[in-house]
């Protein structure tokens, strides 16, 4: 079976506000991050081996990138930041057999925008997921 790598330019990351989605173009690097939590069930019949399932789960994306003074999607996370209010992210993953989309809704946790004196100026931000991450292959 031959496995084909997907380069990580071809993944996409946007801000959607009032139903307009904005790429953030300028951007480095951007991680998901899944977790799922245990409840442990381990009791007395388990045989000394630890037993649990599935608990509640989370997620969150953060990335860096350029500042771009007049970038769309940076405006949209700055506004959400003051605004104090929850925005739609969506990530568009270019697979080998198609594209894969990932949508939810979250709130921005950080905002950075480190501007050196003698190099770029750049912005890093985090944003968790509230509610479920809902994937959708056919978008």
């Amino acid at each position: 079976m031959t496995t084909t790598g997907v380069a990580g330019k071809l993944c996409t990351l946007g801000i959607t506000t009032l139903g307009v989605e904005a790429l953030l173009a300028q951007s480095d690097v951007f991680t998901f991050t899944g977790n799922q939590g245990t409840i442990d069930l381990t009791n007395r019949d388990s045989d000394w081996w630890a037993e649990h399932i599935s608990g509640i789960r989370d997620w969150e994306i953060s990335g860096e990138g350029l500042y771009i003074y007049n970038d769309l999607c940076f405006r949209k996370l700055l506004y959400h930041y003051t605004a104090r209010t929850p925005t739609t992210l969506a990530c568009k993953l270019i697979l080998s057999d198609g594209t894969y989309y990932l949508s939810g809704t979250c709130t921005l946790t950080n905002l950075t925008l480190p501007a050196p004196h003698a190099d770029k100026a750049t912005i890093s931000f985090s944003l968790k997921g509230t509610g479920p991450l809902t994937p959708n292959p056919t978008s």
